[in-house]
């Protein structure tokens, strides 16, 4: 009789449209642990507000993610899975260096199949998992990567994916040979002269040998970085002639 009820208000309300609102009580709800509630429905069967999963940014997708959604996106421009066996850091600093250079950024998620089905991270060696976090300060150190770990259960199992989200930076990562890469689609491209031209262009971004750079003429102080603007610090300077004299502020 509860079932019939239930079902029948749920019916009512997402033909009035108030279908969210409903969604939004329940949450409001059971989220009071005072509350000791216990619906005749799941969750799971109330009525969903629609989200084309084509619109999510590669951040909304990692803020989102679970073993459920995995299953329905597949690899493309702002996605990635990854098996955790033989994991290549090179080859990932690569993915790291194309998602910086890609508007809104991407996404990699170790412990997944390349149809977004979990095999998790359980035996990830810690060391591993460790490097996974750090590996780009040497690698890729213009990177800004955002990593989250979520669980999965795998043959009923508790197991977990590592999310890594990669954000979009508005400046040209280059290797120290000048390569860059961009993703288009599911794959990475090579960006050639012409095409690293355009970036920095498009994007005002100055070249090194453009770039202001923290000293001035000598004898002029030393300029100091700060708010977005540089300023001159004779004092600065005063302490690098000393160093430079081989002599020690005791010594004046």
């Amino acid at each position: 009789m509860n079932n019939l009820i239930m079902a029948a208000i749920i019916g009512i309300t997402k033909n009035k449209g108030w279908y969210v609102e409903l969604h939004s009580i329940y949450y409001i709800l059971m989220s009071d642990a005072n509350l000791q509630l216990s619906l005749p429905l799941g969750m799971d069967l109330l009525p969903q507000p629609d989200i084309n999963l084509a619109l999510l940014t590669p951040r909304d997708i990692w803020v989102r993610l679970n073993q459920r959604l995995m299953l329905q996106l597949g690899e493309d421009r702002r996605l990635e899975y990854k098996r955790i066996d033989n994991i290549d850091f090179s080859d990932l600093a690569r993915y790291y260096r194309a998602f910086s250079n890609t508007p809104d950024g991407g996404l990699l998620v170790f412990g997944a199949t390349s149809k977004g089905i979990a095999v998790g991270c359980n035996n990830l060696p810690y060391a591993t998992r460790n490097k996974l976090e750090t590996f780009h300060t040497r690698m890729c150190p213009l990177a800004r990567p955002e990593i989250k770990r979520f669980e999965v259960i795998i043959d009923g199992v508790s197991n977990f994916c590592i999310a890594i989200y990669i954000p979009y930076i508005s400046r040209l990562v280059e290797t120290n040979r000048d390569e860059a890469h961009i993703r288009y689609g599911d794959s990475i491209h090579q960006m050639s002269d012409e095409e690293k031209r355009d970036f920095r262009s498009t994007r005002q971004e100055l070249s090194f040998e453009q770039e202001v750079a923290p000293y001035l003429f000598p004898g002029k102080g030393i300029l100091l970085y700060n708010s977005g603007s540089y300023s001159r610090d004779p004092k600065a300077h005063y302490i690098l002639k000393q160093k430079q004299d081989g002599r020690s502020s005791k010594e004046k």
